[in-house]
C-alpha cells in the first residue's frame, strides 16, 4: 500500500517542551465490503521529545466484547518489535523515541453501539472515545492543532466523507477506489462510511461543501445544503469572512432532533427534518465554526457556554432576518425552533442546578439535560439580555471585534467582560457574575405607588424593589386615563429604586417589562407570560399552569398556544 506523509506544522505553545519540533504521521488505510478497516500508522518524532509526556490512547474507538475496538496487530518502537501488554488502554511512549509504527484493524460497522443505531459507520472523533485511530496525547491532552492526511482505499459501492478535503489523484482499480484527504490545523479527524450513499459537492464563496446521505433522505439533505449555502453567504456578509474552506455534512441519529459539530463537518439528526427546523439547526451548527473552532475557550471540547451563547445569538439573528420576524419576538415565540429562553424558564421553575460552567463529571451526576437547559438555554438567554443593553448593531460589532482579535486563540470570560464594558454596558461584568450562579433569577416588584394632582398635572412616585438575585435594567410604562404613555428605565444597580414622574391625567395602569424583553414571572407582556405558563406545564407544575392559563385566556381568548395546552391537559 502507498503511504502518505502527514506533517503537523504547529502544535501550539501550550506544549512548550515540543513547540519547536514537528511530528510526522504516515497513515494508510483500507476498508473492505464488510467495513473492516486495516491501517498502518507511522509516527516520527523529529527533535528532542525528552521534555514531553507522549501517550497513545488505544481505546479511542471504545471497547467491544473482546476488549479494545482497535485491534493492534503489530507495534514497533524505533525498529524494535514490542509485545503489547494488556492494560488500561494507554501506551506510554518511551522518552527519546524517534519512530512509532502501529498496525491495527477496526470493525467500523460495530465498534460503537450508538454508531450502529445511526445506520452507517460514524466516527466524529470529537470525543476521547469515538475516534477510528489510536489517538495521540501530549502532556495529557489531545487538544492541539495538527495537519492530518489520509490515503484510503475502499470498494466503489462505499461512500466516504472525512474531515479532510479530498485532493487530486483519485485512482480506481478492479472495483476499488483510492482517495487522498487532507485537513489543516485541526485537533481530530472524522470518518463516515456508508454503502451506496448519495454524495454531492457544491461551492459557495470559495467554501467547498460536501454532503453524504442515504438516498431516501436526499431531498432533506439537499435542503440542508441549500440552507448552508445561504447561511454561509449571510454569515460572510455579517462577519466579513467564513472560517472554513471545506465543510462536510453527514447524517445523524434517525430519531434524535438537532445536530452536533465536528471539525470541518457537522451532523444533522433525522428526528426532525422539517424545513423550518433545518433552517435553524443548520445555521446553529455553522455558528460553531466561528464560536468554538475559530475563537476557542478552555472548555474541554471548545464548546463551553460562552461559545454556545455567542453562536446561538447570531443564529437567531439569521433566522429573524430570513423569516422577517422581529429579533426580540423570536426569543419569546412558542413556535421558535430553538426555544432557548423557554429552556431557561423550565430550569428555573424546575429548580434545576443552574450554575454555568460545570465540568463533564459534575454534569453526569445531574438528573436532567444540563447541556440543553443550562449550557444552551440559560447561557443564550444571558447573552440575549446582555446584547439588548448594548443594541443589536453594537453587539454585532462586539462579536466582530472578538473574532478579529481572538481568532485561533483562547477567549476567557474576563476578556468578554472587558470588551462588553468597552462596547457600552458598564454593568456587564456584574451581570455575568450574577447570571453564572446557580440561582439566577430576575424579579422586580412595584410598591408604594402614589399619584397626586398638583395644579394642572399629576405627579406619581413608586419604588421598584429587587426580589431576584440578578441586577438588570427594567422598563416601566405608565398609562394615564386618556391613554398617554410615560416610559421609564431603571438603573438596574439598586435593590430599591424610587421612580418619579408627571402625567397629564391620573394614572390608570403601570406595566412592568411592557415589551417582553426580560424573563420575569410578573412581566406584563403577553408573550413572556405565555412562555412562563408553558414552562410551568412542561416542568410538571400542571395545576398552577392551568390556573394561570385560564386567567390568561380571559385576557387573550384567541391565543392558540395556551388553548392547545389547556386542551392537552384535559
Amino acid at each position: 500500500m502507498k503511504i502518505l506523509n502527514i506533517i503537523i506544522l504547529s502544535i501550539g505553545c501550550a506544549y512548550q517542551s515540543i513547540c519547536a519540533q514537528n511530528i510526522t504521521y504516515k497513515l494508510n488505510a483500507e476498508i473492505n465490503s464488510e467495513l473492516q478497516l486495516e491501517a498502518k500508522f507511522e509516527i516520527e518524532f523529529i527533535g528532542d521529545t525528552k521534555g514531553a509526556d507522549i501517550e497513545l490512547f488505544l481505546d479511542a474507538a471504545g471497547k467491544d466484547s473482546l476488549g479494545s475496538a482497535i485491534k493492534v496487530s503489530k507495534l514497533v518502537i524505533d525498529d524494535q518489535g514490542v509485545v503489547l501488554q494488556k492494560g488500561n488502554g494507554w501506551l506510554s511512549v518511551p522518552k527519546g523515541t524517534r519512530k512509532l509504527t502501529i498496525e491495527y484493524g477496526i470493525d467500523l460497522a460495530h465498534a460503537k453501539s450508538w454508531t450502529k443505531s445511526m445506520g452507517y459507520a460514524v466516527f466524529p472523533s470529537n470525543n476521547s472515545n469515538n475516534s477510528w485511530y489510536p489517538d495521540i496525547y501530549i502532556d495529557k491532552s489531545r487538544n492541539f492543532q495538527k495537519d492530518f492526511g489520509l490515503e484510503l482505499t475502499y470498494p466503489d459501492n462505499i461512500t466516504v466523507l472525512t474531515s479532510g478535503r479530498k485532493r487530486d489523484g483519485e485512482s480506481k482499480d478492479n472495483g476499488s477506489i483510492t482517495t487522498f484527504h487532507f485537513a489543516e490545523n485541526i485537533e481530530y479527524f472524522a470518518l463516515n462510511v456508508g454503502k451506496n450513499f448519495i454524495k454531492k459537492t457544491v461551492t459557495v464563496d470559495e467554501v467547498e461543501l460536501t454532503y453524504i446521505c442515504d438516498p431516501k433522505y436526499q431531498k432533506q439533505y439537499e435542503t440542508v445544503a441549500d440552507v448552508v449555502v445561504d447561511a454561509i453567504d449571510w454569515f460572510t456578509k455579517k462577519y466579513g469572512f467564513f472560517p472554513k474552506k471545506y465543510l462536510g455534512i453527514a447524517m445523524g441519529h434517525p430519531r434524535w432532533r438537532g445536530g452536533f459539530p465536528s471539525e470541518n463537518m457537522f451532523y444533522i439528526h433525522r428526528g426532525n427534518l422539517s424545513e423550518a427546523f433545518l433552517q435553524w439547526i443548520t445555521s446553529h451548527e455553522l455558528g460553531h465554526y466561528y464560536w468554538g473552532y475559530h475563537v476557542q475557550t478552555d472548555a474541554q471540547d471548545n464548546l463551553g457556554h460562552l461559545m454556545l451563547a455567542n453562536g446561538i445569538w447570531i443564529d437567531q439573528l439569521y433566522v429573524s432576518e430570513k423569516r422577517n420576524i422581529p429579533f426580540e419576538r423570536l426569543w419569546t415565540d412558542p413556535s421558535s425552533q430553538s426555544k432557548m429562553l423557554k429552556r431557561y424558564l423550565v430550569a428555573v421553575v424546575s429548580n434545576y442546578e443552574q450554575e454555568l460552567g460545570l465540568n463533564s463529571a459534575a454534569q453526569q451526576n445531574l438528573e436532567f439535560d444540563y447541556n440543553s437547559y443550562i449550557s444552551h438555554g440559560k447561557a443564550a438567554t444571558g447573552l440575549y439580555l446582555i446584547a439588548n443593553q448594548i443594541g443589536i448593531d453594537a453587539f454585532l460589532k462586539v462579536q466582530k471585534k472578538i473574532l478579529q482579535e481572538f481568532g485561533d486563540k483562547t477567549f476567557y470570560e474576563p476578556d468578554f467582560k472587558n470588551i462588553l464594558v468597552q462596547g457600552g454596558w458598564e454593568g456587564a461584568s456584574r451581570f455575568i457574575d450574577q447570571w453564572n450562579k446557580g440561582n439566577a433569577i430576575i424579579e422586580y416588584n412595584i410598591t408604594g405607588l402614589k399619584n397626586e394632582a398638583h395644579d394642572s398635572i399629576w405627579r406619581y412616585t413608586f419604588d421598584l424593589v429587587k426580589a431576584g438575585t440578578v441586577d438588570y435594567p427594567i422598563e416601566i410604562e405608565i398609562t394615564d386615563t386618556q391613554g398617554n404613555n410615560y416610559k421609564h428605565v431603571s438603573s438596574g444597580t439598586e435593590s430599591k429604586e424610587t421612580i418619579t414622574g408627571e402625567s397629564e391625567y391620573q394614572i390608570e395602569n403601570v406595566l412592568l417589562d411592557p415589551r417582553g424583553m426580560v424573563p420575569m414571572w410578573n412581566s406584563d407582556h403577553r408573550d413572556m407570560r405565555r412562555l412562563y405558563i408553558m414552562a410551568m406545564y412542561e416542568s410538571g407544575h400542571t395545576r398552577p399552569a392551568m390556573l394561570l392559563g385560564n386567567m390568561f385566556l380571559k385576557e387573550y381568548p384567541n391565543d392558540s398556544h395556551i388553548k392547545k395546552l389547556m386542551e392537552n391537559s384535559n
